[in-house]
């Protein structure tokens, strides 16, 4: 039976970052995945968050701002494609003015930087549309893809073994079985068991005893601006916390993203998925059409419609619950010696990854 130090289970961006951070620490490391880069990590909008919504003092919060220093001195070491095309919140055509001050003042508080308010921001970027909005200058845009393609060479090269087609079956550290896409299994042995499984991770803990974890998949649909539009800058409308009366996910939150190779996207939104697989996209171009009307446009209308967006693509978040209670911040639980669990490690879970896995006790 083979003997390592820690053996990761899911070699998605938050996997591979415990993988790296373990060898870098000395340890012997395996990690296991039935298809990498298939799940959340391969299908998100590739945003380097500045760290301005979410509580103070919260996981997310402290390892958003420390994840992004550390994702982008990873970044400058490997070649991914990646744009610091900075960020604009704004209030929109029937959002608060007073709201945007609330998230700067929140922002600073979490250690943000690189902000400013603008009164009137479609004076400077062509189309924006509201009164206020606040100026992230920091945030950027990353290839998902290759990011996770540089984690896993990074891995090898440093010795790490990643274990490509293999699934956790069951065990705890001291025995631990994994299992082929045709069937066939083997077992292992390790001082550390990693849980890092994303949609996954709920099965695998309830396995491991943690009782009242759930993960409910959230779809997030996504379409594609078929037309050129001389904005080269993220637009959010504000996050649900200040937007009082939004009718929907959809009317909150469609946002206007740049990815790395130039394509413009609009989304995503926030559907309850049928399952972990459920990667359709069932809203229509004229719901984002209108959606992303709130917050570029004219004054005599929208910029944009539904002739406009093609389908794209969709992708699922793990939000967490607990006994039915919703959970918003990161979990990281033990369920025994050497068995870690990290669950509900959705959004900015990309950004903060690097500095996340520094709460693991490798050392």
């Amino acid at each position: 039976m083979a003997q390592l130090d820690v053996i990761v289970i899911g070699a998605g961006i938050v996997g591979s970052w415990a993988a790296l951070h373990a060898l870098r620490c000395g340890r012997s490391v395996a990690i296991a995945d039935p298809s990498p880069g298939d799940g959340i990590s391969g299908r998100n909008s590739g945003v380097l968050h500045a760290g301005l919504y979410y509580k103070t003092g919260s996981l997310k919060a402290k390892h958003c701002i420390r994840g992004k220093r550390l994702t982008e001195q990873f970044i400058e070491e490997h070649p991914i494609p990646f744009l610091r095309c900075g960020k604009l919140v704004t209030c929109g055509r029937s959002g608060s003015a007073d709201a945007v001050d609330e998230l700067y003042e929140k922002a600073l508080d979490n250690g943000a930087a690189e902000l400013e308010i603008l009164q009137e921001p479609g004076r400077f970027f062509p189309g924006v549309l509201g009164a206020r909005a606040l100026h992230s200058k920091g945030t950027a845009v990353i290839d998902s893809a290759a990011y996770l393609k540089a984690l896993h060479h990074a891995i090898e090269t440093e010795g790490g073994v990643l274990l490509k087609g293999r699934r956790y079956v069951e065990g705890d550290p001291h025995e631990v079985t994994l299992a082929d896409n045709a069937g066939a299994s083997e077992t292992m042995s390790c001082s550390m068991l990693i849980n890092a499984a994303g949609l996954h991770s709920d099965s695998i803990a309830l396995r491991a005893g943690l009782q009242g974890y759930e993960i409910r998949p959230v779809r997030g649909e996504y379409f594609r601006l078929r037309k050129s539009y001389p904005l080269e800058k993220l637009v959010y409308p504000l996050p649900a916390s200040v937007m009082k009366g939004a009718k929907n996910d959809t009317a909150l939150g469609v946002h206007y993203t740049i990815h790395p190779s130039g394509e413009i996207y609009v989304g995503p939104n926030a559907i309850a998925a049928s399952s972990k697989e459920d990667y359709r996209i069932t809203a229509t171009a004229e719901e984002f059409a209108d959606s992303l009307g709130e917050i570029i446009g004219t004054a005599a209308g929208p910029i944009f419609t539904a002739d406009d967006l093609a389908p794209g693509y969709a992708g699922l978040r793990p939000r967490l619950f607990k006994n039915g209670e919703a959970i918003t911040d990161f979990v990281i639980e033990e369920s025994s010696p050497g068995f870690i669990h990290l669950l509900g490690i959705e959004s900015p879970g990309l950004t903060a990854a690097a500095s996340l896995v520094e709460e693991l006790p490798f050392r």
